[in-house]
């Protein structure tokens, strides 16, 4: 198979999975309203509802608006500001949601506040064009995902972190580590983590970027499309890119493993700045001509020792008559 026939089929495969993707991020909230219900408030008043917490574990947002997480004071959700925006505002157990009601305007940036207290949560899931700030999380198991063009904020520790963006939304956790990490990234959103200790799965697919810092052990980086993963510190690397995107390392690992369909690279960053292609199309290219420049010298001295053979034979033959 030619290289442009593979390359124009991963093309195709990447829109189709970015195609998946807008339909995944849509089909979100509409899998989490399905048979919603709505709690009734307890306390209903212009520009201030509130409701007794009465889900478990997960906190699911659907919306624009700013939601801020504390885990201290009563079990509550309070929401507060512009009344029409707080009146069309429901909640059923850890979901809060936007009731659609025709007619209705939804402002771009809506005079929104919301604040769920008093409860500890393990998953968090924000649709729409929201932000969410956590806060500071310790955590066993943390699972984080941004649907549509949200942004999420969070800081601390988890020993394992599942964050996943889809659309063009933003989770910064730039401050937060973990001992290890899933961390996916489809569309163009983007993606920042701070040290994890263990290992890092990291899969783009699209134009996306994840930002991740130092890696203890092992970082397995799958990049489809022309997306860029920006790796601290790891000794053992696997990357495999399809597409125009690139891999970029700060340091040189001990083991690696790449390999490249179409123009992406891995690249290794130095603190000046200054890169070195550690995989793609010129390195293999280079790579390419270094193997037959060296299969060209070896047929080279083949023929010599050929040639040495037959002057051997030639001079025996000679002394042979003599």
């Amino acid at each position: 198979m030619s290289m442009r026939f593979r390359t124009a089929a991963a093309l195709s495969a990447i829109s189709v999975l970015l195609v998946l993707a807008a339909a995944s991020a849509a089909q979100a909230q509409s899998n989490w309203f399905s048979g919603f219900t709505a709690q009734a408030p307890a306390v209903d008043q212009s520009g201030r509802r509130e409701w007794v917490w009465q889900g478990k574990d997960s906190l699911r947002y659907g919306g624009s608006g700013h939601l801020r997480y504390e885990p201290g004071g009563a079990p509550r959700i309070i929401v507060t500001g512009d009344p029409d925006e707080v009146a069309n505002i429901e909640v059923d157990g850890g979901t809060i949601r936007r009731r659609e009601t025709p007619g209705f305007s939804f402002r771009r940036d809506p005079k929104l506040e919301i604040l769920v207290q008093g409860v500890t949560l393990n998953n968090f899931d924000l649709a729409g064009s929201g932000s969410m700030d956590l806060g500071r999380l310790q955590r066993d198991a943390l699972d984080l995902k941004v649907h549509g063009s949200g942004t999420l904020n969070a800081q601390g520790q988890a020993k394992h972190l599942t964050l996943q963006v889809d659309g063009s939304g933003h989770a910064n956790l730039d401050q937060m580590s973990a001992g290890s990490a899933a961390i996916t990234v489809t569309g163009s959103g983007s993606i920042a983590t701070a040290a994890i200790s263990e290992s890092a799965n990291i899969h783009i697919t699209g134009s996306g970027k994840a930002r991740v810092g130092d890696v203890g052990k092992k970082a397995d980086i799958r990049i489809t499309g022309s997306g860029d993963a920006i790796l601290g510190r790891v000794d053992d690397v696997s990357a495999k890119v399809t597409g125009s995107g690139t891999a970029r390392l700060s340091s040189q690992p001990q083991r690696s493993d790449y390999s490249i369909m179409g123009s992406g690279k891995v690249l290794l960053v130095g603190a000046d700045g200054k890169t070195t292609e550690l995989a793609g199309k010129d390195l293999e290219r280079a790579r390419r001509d270094r193997e037959r420049e060296a299969a060209r010298a070896e047929r080279q001295r083949e023929r010599e020792r050929e040639q040495a053979e037959r002057d051997r034979e030639r001079a025996q033959r000679d002394r042979d008559r003599n």
